[in-house]
């Protein structure tokens, strides 16, 4: 039996204690993310904590196979991280733009643009005020140089949506791999958030030239450096147990359709990679980085295909309790398997809830 609620705990040791989840980072796959060679081991992400009673940071894991409860409850906290390293873990009375910020830690920062990437001055004019440097943003976000790739999300086996990004070196891949691609692209890297915001609104006007092109086959369906209005995850999901997982025929006639379509997408994310590169040749690394999401992420393949049915939890003014085996992470995804159906729960939508679980290996 599943039973939901909308709040996320977790137990440990049959004990109860409120934490609040902070932070999900994918740094442990940073030297697999950023090799030319093939990725020989899976990865999952450490999930840091903070001990609401003691301030104390915690990291944990949630591994395949690991039976698991989670609690998630409808408080909100700030998980502002201030120049010291600290977080805020005020109470938010109501959440704006769907940030975990507070009111007080919005007065000390310049702007919430130049949180989330979009300085609001020109590089010559930067730090315009003390708040940029005082909340730390001057030196920790702008300043670093950023990472450029493109993302590869299957609409079809036929179809395939672009999405340009940007992702700062201190905190890479974490930004890439919690958006669940399929295929990622990284071909460039900038010096600061100024000339990286050129180069990642001109690499959106390239790709634009290529929407409706076909390539071996598979057409560029949209691309844009916002992110499409449609469930990426379902979408990835869907097309993983339809064309990508070998049922037991393929494996028995020894069929090569999953490795022809991964082929097919591997191919355009190298033509974009080359593309780009030549546009960019003040930025583009030595040679694109294309990295094959199933090659990172650790899942169960034949739990996903077996699945009787695939549930998607979304986070609402409610509270959640679930219990399952962990099938393993796409993305930010966290999957379960309950009496073989797959719960998904996007861990990201929950930072900021206090969290209590617990975890048998």
């Amino acid at each position: 039996m599943l039973t939901l609620y909308l709040s996320l705990c977790v137990y440990d040791n049959n004990q109860m204690k409120t934490n609040i989840l902070v932070k999900i980072d994918w740094s442990c796959a940073k030297s697999a993310m950023l090799s030319h060679d093939n990725v020989f081991r899976k990865y999952s992400p450490n999930l840091e904590i903070i001990d609401l009673n003691t301030k104390e940071s915690d990291l944990i894991k949630m591994k395949r196979d690991d039976i698991v409860k989670i609690f998630i409850l409808p408080q909100t906290y700030c998980t502002f991280q201030r120049i010291n390293g600290s977080y805020c873990l005020n109470i938010i009375q109501k959440v704006k733009d769907n940030l975990t910020i507070c009111k007080v830690c919005r007065m000390k920062i310049p702007s919430i643009k130049c949180l989330l990437g979009e300085p609001q001055c020109s590089e010559r004019e930067a730090p315009r005020s003390s708040k940029c440097i005082k909340s730390g943003l001057y030196n920790s976000r702008c300043k670093v140089s950023r990472y450029h790739y493109v993302l590869l999300y299957p609409l079809d086996r036929d179809k395939v949506y672009l999405k340009v990004g940007i992702q700062r070196e201190t905190t890479f891949p974490t930004r890439i791999l919690e958006q669940s691609p399929f295929i990622s692209v990284i071909y460039a890297i900038t010096p600061n958030i100024w000339k990286g915001r050129i180069v990642e609104s001109l690499s959106e006007t390239y790709l634009e030239k290529l929407r409706g092109r076909r390539f071996q086959g598979i057409e560029i369906e949209h691309t844009s450096e916002k992110k499409k209005s449609l469930s990426k995850i379902e979408t990835l999901i869907g097309f993983l147990r339809s064309f990508i997982l070998p049922s037991s025929l393929d494996i028995f006639f020894n069929l090569p359709t999953s490795i022809t379509i991964i082929n097919k997408f591997i191919n355009i994310g190298t033509m974009i990679g080359e593309y780009l590169s030549k546009e960019f040749s003040d930025f583009a690394l030595r040679k694109p980085i294309i990295k094959n999401a199933l090659e990172i992420f650790d899942f169960d393949k034949d739990c996903l295909k077996r699945a009787s049915s695939i549930r998607i939890l979304t986070i609402r003014e409610k509270r959640i309790e679930i219990s399952g085996k962990v099938v393993g992470w796409l993305g930010s995804y966290l999957l379960l398997e309950n009496d073989e159906k797959i719960i998904v729960l996007d861990m990201r939508r929950t930072i900021g809830h206090p969290i209590e679980f617990s975890i048998k290996n």
